[in-house]
């Protein structure tokens, strides 16, 4: 809801406005915008009262500033994703941490994108800043997103109390407190020690409505450039240089939450609307938690696509399509996958985040999870969480935990915890892809159904499944100049095929591996043909390539280490539990289920001569439907 008329004191108001304007105490500190990232800006922080900005006339430095500003926002929408590492930063469950430059970046990357997605206007600081706290004397960092437009509409002021409402909850601060009593206008002339006062500001901090002296340092920042100061008299107004600044200061906020709080507010400035924000959430958590996860194509999980059908049969659609799953009676199942350490159990649950699910499929450490689960329930964070993800979204979450068997072994105080959990999925509001390498320590009670009713065998890789991954690691041709590796594509096929050939048992991990060491050779060689080791580039790559020599030391330097006889053995043993636990029999190796027939052919025959008779029934149904041809 809105706030009423008597409420809603509108910021465009020109120098007659005779609203009581507050001033601030004596005492001012100075904060240094750029301490962390250069920015040229400066904060004025009044201590004991609020806060305020140096804002005044626009100058020829102003302007160079803009220049300089809009060229670094678009310098932020460069991001080397290969670099790139979310890390243990769940976007939707953690917030920005601004001491990471990584998480920092990624959500300043991903406001630029959805800000331009959605036809924003464009902040101009977007960056992590020190900012003083005048009551405990201390400095601490704010993730700071600063707008300044030329002007403020009363419908614009409406949709940013709205944002705040739907960022903050109902008990909040705007024009008026959570109570409906106007607030008012406040002015925070920006005093800098040993320098003058440049301006006067008048405007609201809308948030939280708690004690000022927690809350004003966290949430949206309106305020109007009111006029250069008359030192004679210091309430008497002068020409306004029409700015208006809208900034957020935000260290609370969760990674997704913020970046949605940002491109919901660039909106209103920028086009006068107020995107969705369920929608908006679901396409952050994704833009973010992929700036993490190298692209994966359908090569990259090769020979998996029985345990991805049996996963999206299972979990992904009826959660995605409720309407029809229910309507058939279908009721989603979470999946647990087995298999030895390496053969692409985690590869296959990030694939999962590679596509369009309509669900969120949220990576989670076990050690994480186990640790929530084990607090009281008022202290938990998780389940509250999932609850408020689907009450704003009306999508459901996926939890992906992988060796989960380190958070419900029989002999932790979690496992009864989570066996309550998945009895009662349909209410916890969510459902479970885990995988784990020792199922024996996984409590039976939680393989079987309505918890973990699919089981997944993920298999030691055949032939053509290693020659495929072999292919995806030993590139053909250098990234930048493709300078080629191979003396042909031939002889890469030949090369990576005898290797396939002699790699039974290995699993993906190991194959990178080989690839990786006969690599490195290759550069060991052009060093010693260079005589450097400094300075090396794809340049000096010419006339060189990875040579037998080279894959058989790769292959002997691994095969040292690795025993694939004993990894075949437990391969062996890990599908063996599946099939006793479990009617499926899903494995790598398989090209294609081999399906065994119940029916006897008469009852084959019956159904076959139903369905052809239906066929033609509709057929003939169509066939009337149809308008006569025009024959004039």
């Amino acid at each position: 809801m809105f706030l009423s008329a008597r409420a809603r004191k509108t910021m465009s108001l020109d120098n007659s406005h005779e609203q009581e304007i507050h001033q601030p105490g004596l005492g001012e500190a100075v904060v240094d915008y750029g301490v962390m990232a250069g920015t040229p800006a400066e904060i004025i922080l009044p201590m004991g009262s609020s806060w305020g900005y140096a804002v005044g006339q626009q100058t020829e430095s102003d302007k160079l500033k803009a220049t300089v500003d809009a060229e670094r926002i678009e310098a932020i929408k460069i991001l080397d994703k290969d670099a790139f590492k979310l890390g243990d930063l769940n976007p939707l469950i953690h917030t920005v941490d601004l001491t990471r430059r990584e998480s920092i970046d990624g959500v300043r990357h991903t406001t630029v994108r959805k800000i331009q997605e959605n036809d924003g206007f464009l902040p101009e600081v977007l960056e992590s800043s020190v900012v003083f706290e005048p009551v405990s004397g201390k400095s601490e960092l704010r993730f700071i997103a600063r707008f300044e437009v030329p002007s403020l509409t009363e419908q614009q002021l409406l949709m940013l109390e709205e944002v705040v409402r739907q960022t903050y909850g109902v008990t909040v601060r705007t024009r008026a407190d959570s109570k409906g009593n106007d607030i008012h206008l406040e002015s925070y002339p920006p005093i800098q020690i040993g320098e003058e006062m440049k301006s006067k500001t008048g405007g609201w901090y809308m948030g939280p409505d708690l004690s000022p002296t927690t809350s004003l340092h966290q949430g949206l920042f309106v305020f109007r450039d009111l006029g250069q100061i008359n030192k004679g008299n210091f309430l008497e107004s002068h020409e306004s240089s029409g700015r208006y600044i809208v900034e957020i200061r935000e260290a609370t906020q969760y990674q997704t939450d913020l970046v949605t709080f940002v491109t919901q507010i660039a909106s209103v400035l920028g086009q006068e609307k107020l995107p969705d924000r369920g929608q908006l959430l679901y396409e952050t958590y994704y833009d973010l938690i992929r700036l993490g996860l190298k692209e994966a194509g359908e090569e990259s999980v090769y020979g998996m696509d029985e345990a991805i059908d049996m996963i999206r049969r299972e979990l992904i659609i009826p959660l995605a399509s409720p309407e029809i799953s229910s309507g058939v009676g279908e009721d989603p199942q979470s999946v647990l996958m087995i298999g030895v350490p390496g053969t692409g159990k985690t590869l296959l649950a990030e694939r999962l985040l590679q596509d369009e699910t309509g669900l969120f499929v949220l990576p989670i450490d076990p050690f994480e999870l186990q640790k929530e689960l084990a607090k009281p329930k008022e202290k938990q964070y998780l389940m509250p969480r999932i609850a408020e993800v689907g009450r704003v979204t009306g999508k459901r979450v996926v939890l992906h935990v992988d060796d989960i068997e380190n958070m419900v072994d029989q002999s932790l105080s979690t496992n009864s915890t989570m066996l309550n959990l998945m009895a009662g999925v349909q209410e916890s509001g969510f459902y479970i892809i885990a995988s784990t390498n020792f199922p024996e320590k996984i409590n039976p009670s939680l393989i079987q159904p309505q918890r973990f009713s699919v089981l997944i065998h993920c298999g030691l890789q055949n032939e053509q499944a290693r020659f495929e991954i072999l292919k995806i690691h030993a590139n053909s041709a250098s990234k930048r100049l493709g300078m080629p590796l191979f003396i042909s594509e031939e002889v890469r096929d030949i090369i990576l095929a005898e290797v396939a050939a002699h790699t039974d048992g290995f699993t993906p991990r190991y194959l990178a591996n080989i690839a990786t060491i006969a690599k490195s050779f290759l550069i060991d060689r052009v060093s010693k043909a260079k005589g450097r080791t400094i300075g090396l580039t794809e340049e000096d790559l010419a006339d060189h390539t990875i040579s037998l020599e080279d894959w058989e030391r790769a292959y002997a330097e691994v095969s040292a280490k690795y025993d694939s006889e004993e990894v075949k053995k437990r391969d062996i043993e890990l599908g063996n539990f599946v099939k006793k636990h479990s009617s499926s029999d899903v494995g790598f190796r398989r090209t294609e289920t081999k399906i065994r027939r119940i029916f006897s052919p008469e009852v084959v025959g019956k159904v076959v001569a139903a369905e052809t008779e239906l066929g033609q029934i509709k057929a003939q149904a169509t066939d009337q439907q149809e308008p006569p041809a025009n024959l004039g």
